[in-house]
């Protein structure tokens, strides 16, 4: 199998703050490599693009992962979620990205993300806070969002030019990007506006849509149910 390394932001003070992100890494033997500990947080692209470069750069594995780390849990191994990955991208060449139910910021771009997900997959738009890919690939993708928000573009809202999936929608509708979004929720599941009348009752426990992907977002307002678990 695959080697495969989690890279992940932290800008927080100390690491208590992603105690359960890093339960979880434990428990399923992934060693993440934080960066921004104790770092000054400025904006998205500074902190989880620029910044990221070169973190994506010093990875050894054949495969590397972006991962949100305050608000994320895995559920599996790295053998597990490259599987996962394999099933979604099967030439395994492609940046995968994170899935979910609501289309921003572009919504005029709502039709083309739908087209490029199979009809009925209740996760068709993108949320950055998970992506991987081939080293090499995610590194060249990275840099091209990092370039792009260097120079700017004048179709970006004013309020807007921090914001790393503004950056991310963007270069794709520019077709200066290409990745497959996990609209399936193969690899992880986006739990942000996942009502629980969309949780359903299985065999192995509560999931929502019937999956259980290697990974949870708990991002959006569902964030705050995770760290209440957790007593954080």
């Amino acid at each position: 199998m695959s080697s495969l390394e989690v890279v992940s932001a932290a800008f927080y003070k100390k690491t208590g703050r992603i105690r359960p992100f890093l339960a979880s890494c434990e428990k399923h033997g992934i060693e993440p490599r934080l960066y921004g500990v104790g770092q000054k947080w400025e904006n998205f692209c500074r902190n989880k693009v620029e910044l990221l470069v070169p973190e994506i750069d010093a990875c050894r594995s054949e495969y590397v992962m972006y991962s949100d780390s305050d608000d994320v849990l895995f559920q599996a191994d790295a053998a597990a979620i490259m599987g996962a990955y394999a099933s979604l991208v099967p030439g395994m060449d492609r940046v995968a990205m994170s899935g979910d139910v609501r289309c921003w910021p572009y919504r005029t771009m709502k039709q083309r993300l739908l087209g490029m997900s199979p009809a009925g997959d209740p996760f068709p738009f993108i949320c950055v806070g998970l992506f991987m890919g081939p080293k090499a690939l995610l590194l060249d993708t990275v840099t091209t969002l990092r370039d792009a928000w260097r120079k700017g573009a004048p179709d970006v809202p004013p309020k807007l030019r921090d914001d790393d999936q503004c950056w991310w929608m963007h270069e794709l509708m520019h077709s200066h990007l290409s990745f497959v979004i996990d609209s399936g929720a193969k690899i992880v599941s986006s739990l942000h506006h996942v009502h629980a009348s969309d949780v359903v009752r299985k065999e192995d426990g509560f999931h929502a849509f019937g999956r259980r992907p290697a990974i949870v977002h708990f991002n959006g307002d569902t964030s705050k149910h995770l760290r209440r678990g957790f007593g954080i």
